[in-house]
């Protein structure tokens, strides 16, 4: 005679589904991680080839050319007194900017929200006294 296997209990059943989810929520998880490393490190590496272009750009700009016209036109001085001023026009213009844009003081959304939690504690504190 052939036992039959016991039939699982409907709790059984719904223990079971919910460790099967709860395994394919994780692997979801660890999936969805390991993505966005793989994307974080292709951005990291576009960055850094983005990064160093800007830094051979930037050398042709103030070495290359300069020296070039220095050396390949009959003016040499004046050529470099030229571009020594447009570097001078560059400088003063970038300081000009960045002055103008300089943010110097204490963060104001931050110190507003200080200034009504002290008021909230105070009112909290008179309000417990009475």
């Amino acid at each position: 005679m052939k036992e039959s296997a016991p039939v699982p209990s409907s709790i059984a059943i719904v223990g079971d589904l919910a460790d099967d989810l709860r395994r394919v929520v994780d692997l979801q998880i660890q999936l969805a991680k390991a993505e966005l490393r793989e994307v974080a490190m292709s951005n990291a590496v576009a960055a850094a080839c983005f990064g160093l272009a800007a830094t051979l750009a930037t050398i042709i700009l103030l070495v290359v050319i300069p020296v070039i016209l220095v050396v390949g036109l009959p003016w040499h001085w004046q050529v470099a007194v030229i571009w020594g001023a447009i570097y001078l026009l560059a400088a003063a213009v970038l300081a000009l900017v960045g002055r103008s844009r300089l943010r110097l003081g204490w963060p104001r959304k931050t110190m507003g929200a200080l200034r009504e939690g002290k008021q909230w504690a105070i009112r909290l504190m008179t309000s417990s006294k009475s």
